[in-house]
């Protein structure tokens, strides 16, 4: 199940339902999270020191992913505030921004809707509106947590989903 699928980020795979970072620091994280409303969660282990975490919250909008990478850094002798991986920072042209802008959802609800304003791509989030940068041509981060969004593009070049996290969101409209 935690074998390399499919590409989350420069350093992280889906495998088949966790979440497998192949190279932290010399060890691999392997991890499932997910939320339901009032509640968040992850459970991980690193298979090369027999190390086995959890945190569960009360809290629906915790980071339950983040609390539990910071203590595996301390476990591992490393700065809370060590990340999985660290997206470049790309300059794109206005006009190649403004491609990503649009309303993208899951079966399952989540909404994220890209807008353009005062010549900044932000992303609405559960009713937060997040700053984000370019990492590449078809990738966004949210500034704020890092987070990438990976977009898809069909042969004709017409954008028709977003990877977030672990959701594939299909473009509903042009925004």
């Amino acid at each position: 199940m935690w074998q390399p699928y499919s590409q989350l980020d420069r350093n992280s795979y889906y495998g088949y339902a966790l979440k497998v970072t192949s190279d932290y620091h010399g060890v691999t994280l392997v991890e499932h999270s997910g939320g339901q409303p009032g509640v968040s969660a992850n459970f991980g282990f690193i298979p090369e020191l027999n190390l086995v975490a959890a945190v569960l919250t009360n809290v629906s909008d915790a980071s339950a992913s983040e609390i539990w990478l910071e203590a595996i850094n301390s476990l591992l002798g490393l700065p809370l505030e060590e990340r999985r991986s660290t997206e470049p920072y790309v300059k794109l042209s206005e006009d190649k921004q403004k491609r990503f802008v649009g309303t993208y959802q899951s079966n399952e609800e989540t909404c994220l809707q890209i807008v353009w304003k005062n010549s900044q791509l932000k992303a609405i989030l559960d009713n937060e509106v997040r700053p984000l940068r370019t990492s590449d041509e078809n990738t966004l981060v949210m500034m704020d947590n890092e987070k990438p969004i990976h977009f898809y593009f069909n042969q004709e070049n017409k954008l028709w989903a977003a990877l977030f996290g672990m959701r594939m969101l299909l473009k509903v409209n042009e925004g």
